[in-house]
């Protein structure tokens, strides 16, 4: 078993006041209704091992604790994009994954993974939350969502569908996600994997207009997604990749992209990689 502590301290410009880096800056959306970050303290724990279980078992937990203060004194939404709070910031995180290998006649694993992050029970008043911090250490989680609804690392690093940099006080932010998935691998080069995720939001998601306003909401049904991905090794320092993925909004999906349940098309992608180690 391995297992780490893990910490951060962060301080922003914002002794003004007046503004922050966090969460504008990058030049697009952010998520809804988050609060400036002046301050924050992040403390976690981690843990990942290996059980002699069957064929093995593999698993990981982790969680963490964060606070901090907002001193920028938001009058409005900006569009939707910030949280009116009281100045007091703080969030958790909890993350959980098992694969089992098994052995069918050919190499086998069953999957699971379990996330939830805080979220805001008032976007208009009182205690803000705070989440989305990283720091090393990565996980990937679904192929649409979290990559075309729930940017990645904004400005910092181009992403795309099956993006492998995501840790969960970054993209559970207001989310418990639920997922299954199975692989298996039926000729040496390629290994096949599919995975259900159902994602439903900690806290209710408002709608927003026109304006930015929260319309108020008691949703969480945030939606569910399918992937399929087929990744084949060519030879060694060559490997290609077919990702799929559809996400089917709920009714807070579509409250948090659109701001109301007029429009929840299913949004799906594929992804062609083909990676070449030097």
């Amino acid at each position: 078993m391995k297992a780490e502590l893990f910490g951060l301290y962060y301080q922003d410009r914002s002794g003004d006041g007046t503004a922050t880096f966090f969460p504008q800056g990058y030049g697009y959306f952010n998520s809804r209704f988050r609060p400036n970050v002046s301050m924050a303290t992040a403390l976690g724990l981690s843990a990942q091992g290996k059980a002699e279980v069957g064929e093995g078992l593999e698993w990981i937990v982790e969680g963490d604790y964060l606070m901090g203060t907002d001193e920028v004194n938001n009058r409005d939404f900006a569009g939707g994009l910030l949280d009116m709070n009281n100045g007091e910031l703080s969030g958790w995180n909890a993350y959980a994954s098992l694969d089992q290998n098994i052995d069918i006649g050919i190499p086998a694993s069953l999957g699971a993974t379990f996330g939830m992050g805080s979220g805001d029970d008032d976007v208009t008043s009182g205690r803000g939350n705070i989440n989305k911090i990283q720091t090393m250490g990565f996980f990937g989680l679904t192929n649409v969502w979290e990559d075309s609804v729930m940017p990645d690392v904004g400005g910092i690093s181009p992403q795309g569908l099956g993006s492998p940099v995501s840790r969960g006080y970054r993209e559970l932010e207001n989310t418990t996600a639920v997922q299954g998935r199975i692989s298996f691998t039926p000729v040496k080069p390629l290994r096949l994997e599919s995975s259900y995720t159902y994602l439903r939001a900690t806290q209710p998601v408002p709608g927003f207009d026109l304006a930015g306003d929260p319309t108020g909401g008691s949703t969480q049904d945030l939606g569910a997604e399918v992937d399929v991905n087929a990744k084949l090794t060519i030879t060694k320092g060559l490997s290609y990749a077919a990702l799929f993925g559809i996400f089917l909004p709920g009714e807070a999906g579509s409250r948090l992209i659109t701001g109301g349940i007029a429009s929840n098309a299913p949004a799906w992608e594929v992804k062609h990689v083909l990676m070449a180690k030097f």
